[in-house]
């Protein structure tokens, strides 16, 4: 009887492994999208404690990086290196003016702000404007389209 229970419980675990693989693969993302990206929220996070990262002499910043998994930014180009910090970091327009957001907030935007919680508003034709709260500093951006991008 304890074999039967000890093969039944290596089977179910071997089921639930190959279940994972499975999903683990299914959620692999390219590296830089083809079509827009859905619903990328913080939960989408493949690396927490990214940290800046040089790839073919090119710094990919931690803010971008940690959309990526290590083994995704393995044996990039140094081109698509800068599409990814130009994505999460630059892919945008400030509407607010420079005076309105004073020195604080211009210092906050600068370093710490990112795009990957906002990729899934953009259009892919036309840009968007989206009113953003982070960091106790209030301002509006334009997103550019996915076209602007190619």
């Amino acid at each position: 009887m304890k074999k039967g229970l000890f093969l039944a419980f290596i089977l179910c675990l071997l089921s639930v492994s190959t279940f994972f693989a499975q999903q683990n693969k299914a959620f692999t993302k390219d590296i830089i999208p083809d079509s827009p990206e859905k619903n990328i929220t913080d939960k989408h996070i493949r690396n927490p404690n990214a940290v800046s990262v040089v790839v073919d002499g090119v710094t990919i910043d931690k803010r971008a990086a940690k959309y990526y998994s290590s083994e995704d930014l393995q044996g990039l180009s140094a081109e698509k290196a800068k599409k990814i910090n130009f994505l999460y970091l630059d892919s945008y327009e400030l509407k607010t003016s420079q005076t309105d957001l004073g020195s604080i907030c211009k210092e906050k935007i600068k370093n710490n702000f990112e795009l990957g919680p906002y990729n899934h508003l953009r259009k892919n034709n036309e840009r968007v404007t989206v009113p953003v709260e982070f960091e106790n500093c209030s301002f509006s951006i334009s997103l550019y389209s996915w076209e602007e991008m190619k």
